[in-house]
Parts: structure tokens; C-alpha cells; sequence
């Protein structure tokens, strides 16, 4: 996952390590999980400097439960709950209140927890992907990974989980964006 800050740097997530280069490529930040014990599947560097992951356990037998972790600049850990993600790759949306999307794809649905880790709400979807929470409220969520003929489409849902608007694809979409 790459991700251009707002200074013009790029913060890039690989499974092993953290990084921050500056746009003549030397590294400003770099961070690894203590031990090695945990892999990113997901990030996003946030406004405030703190860190959104979603992390694994590195070894097998692989949980089927991985964590949601919010670090400090440093790396301390300030926040930790259990989360079901089973694709890796690609941003989080957080919101600047700490809530937090999770497209759970073997559940159908797409989680939105609160900073503690309390669930506020679910929008049921087939295998959804990623999921943002736009300017005004709704959710932009991309669906279906499986290459059967199942429905792959980008929706729009209000909080009320009322469809607003779809888009139906004929091969899996993996991000999308409003503008």
C-alpha cells in the first residue's frame, strides 16, 4: 500500500515494516512490529501522524482473528481490538472521530467500530473489499473477489443502509473513489 501525504512524502506499508520517504526517496520513518510476531495486511497514515493497522499473526496456524491496531509516531501501541479481514492490502478509512470501517469479506458485511472497538453499525454485502465514508455520510463499498458469477459491483449506502446508488462490474473492483 502507498499513500501520498499532504507534505508530498509517501508513506508505504509492506507485510514486514512501516516506511516514510520524502519525495527525493530517503526514509523519514521506519517501523517493523516488535518480534516479528505480526504482519500488516492494511494501513494508513492519518492526519494527526498515528498509524492505522490492521495486522496477522505472522506465524502458522494463521487466526482467523486479526487486530486493528492505532500507533502512536513512535509505534506505541494505543489502541487494540479484534477485527475479521482476510484480504490483505489497501487503505483503512478512519474516521477523525477514530471510528473505523472493516470490510469483513467471510461474514458479508462491512463493520464501522468505534475508537474502543465497539461496534456503531454493519452494512451487509456480499464479499465486500473496501469500504470509505464519504463527505456526505454514505458509504462507497466494492464487492465481490470471487471470480464465479456472483455479483461485483461498487454501492453507496446511507447510514440507514439504504442502497443509494450501484455500479454492476463484470470482474472484480477493488477500490473506487468519489470525487
Amino acid at each position: 500500500m502507498a499513500q501520498r501525504l499532504p507534505n508530498g512524502n509517501t508513506f508505504i506499508a509492506c507485510k514486514t515494516h512501516l516506511r516514510e520517504v520524502d519525495r527525493d526517496g530517503r526514509v523519514v520513518f521506519s517501523y517493523e512490529r516488535p518480534e516479528g510476531k505480526e504482519d500488516f495486511m492494511r494501513a494508513r497514515k492519518l492526519p494527526d501522524g498515528t498509524i492505522a493497522v490492521v495486522v496477522q499473526p505472522s506465524q502458522l496456524p494463521l487466526s482467523r482473528e486479526q487486530h486493528y491496531v492505532r500507533l502512536d509516531p513512535s509505534g506505541k501501541e494505543l489502541a487494540r481490538f479484534g477485527v475479521r479481514v482476510r484480504t490483505s492490502g489497501g487503505r483503512l478509512d478512519v474516521q477523525p472521530d477514530g471510528r473505523v470501517l472493516i470490510p469483513q469479506i467471510d461474514e458479508d458485511r462491512v463493520v464501522e467500530y468505534d475508537a474502543q472497538g465497539k461496534e456503531v453499525r454493519q452494512f451487509p454485502i456480499h464479499e465486500p473489499i473496501a469500504a470509505t465514508r464519504l463527505a456526505n455520510g454514505n458509504t462507497l463499498i466494492t464487492s465481490g473477489i470471487n471470480m464465479q458469477p456472483v455479483e461485483k459491483r461498487v454501492v453507496e449506502i446511507d447510514l440507514a443502509g439504504k442502497l443509494v446508488w450501484e455500479y454492476k462490474a463484470t470482474t472484480r473492483v477493488t477500490r473506487a473513489y468519489r470525487r
